[in-house]
Formats: C-alpha cells, structure tokens, sequence
C-alpha cells in the first residue's frame, strides 16, 4: 500500500514538474517574442525618423501680407481697450513683438447719436476708451485714423450679458 502511495506520489511530482518544464517553456518563447516585437517597433521607430526628410519650408505669396493693420479689442461699459499692431512677414526674424506695435494712431467709438470718445495710449501700442454705461438701444463702431488712412467697423448694437453665476 505504501508502495502504490509513494508510486502515485512519484506520479504526481512527475505531471507537475513536466507541467512546470512546459509552462517555462511556454513564458520563456513568449518572452522571447515579445523581446523581438519591442526591438522591431524600436528598430522600426529609428529608421522612420532616419529616413524622414526633413526640409526647409518655402513661403511663396505670403510675405506680402506683411504690415496689415491688426486690431484686437471690444467695445464695452466702461474702460475698452484696443492694441493695434503691425502683421509681421512669415520669415521675418524679428521676434519682439513690440516692434510691431502702431503707436502714432488716433482711435475713437463714436455712437450714432454722433457723441464720439477718443482713446488715450496707456502703452506702446495699448489705447483706452473709458465710454460708461452703453446704452443698448444706440449703435456704436470703432474709427482709427493712421497713415492717411480712415478705417471703420459697422455700427453695431451693444450686447447685455448675463452675470456668470457659476464657473465649472
């Protein structure tokens, strides 16, 4: 009887060390392959970025947009503010963007009840309007005079909006 234990016992540890070899197996081509699936994508990455050509971007047509009058800015209840600048050409090297800020401009908002308010320059390129309470039922645009030149947007209704209550 112990015979047959110590036989069935030698049995077992037998399934389960070949089981044991067979799982070892198994992880150590899984983990062969895997190894060859990272060098390959790595490989891959490398001799993408090797082969990309990479060459300098040629602007054509665009340098002629250089100079443009640029004007950022709302009008609103209160104090507006305007910055007016200078578009720059694609290719220029000069990164200050001061450069490019108008600093010899008249800027006004004029109602269409005919009251006009004109700006005071707060900084290089920087004008102020204080205009007070708006009233919604009048029109208003902006008019900047520079270079010889008079640009003016649509008369356009002031809008109320409503108070943020919450912000998410």
């Amino acid at each position: 009887m112990q015979d047959t234990k110590k036989n069935i016992r030698s049995a077992f540890y037998f399934c389960i060390s070949k089981i044991m070899n067979k799982f070892a197996e198994i992880c150590i081509i899984i983990m062969k392959n895997l190894i060859r699936l990272i060098i390959s994508i790595l490989v891959s990455f490398v001799v993408f970025q090797l082969g990309a050509c990479i060459t300098e971007f040629e602007t054509t047509g665009i340098d002629e947009v250089a100079g443009i009058l640029v004007v950022e800015g709302l009008i609103t209840d209160g104090e507006s503010t305007f910055v007016l600048s200078r578009s720059a050409a694609l290719s220029d090297d000069n990164h200050d963007a001061s450069a490019y800020h108008v600093t010899d401009a008249k800027v006004y908002i004029e109602c269409d009840d005919g009251t006009v308010w004109s700006t005071t320059q707060r900084n290089s390129g920087e004008y102020t309007i204080e205009t007070g309470k708006l009233d919604p039922e009048r029109q208003y645009r902006l008019k900047i005079e520079f270079e010889r030149h008079v640009y003016c947007s649509e008369f356009l209704h002031s809008m109320n909006t409503p108070e943020i209550d919450s912000v998410f």
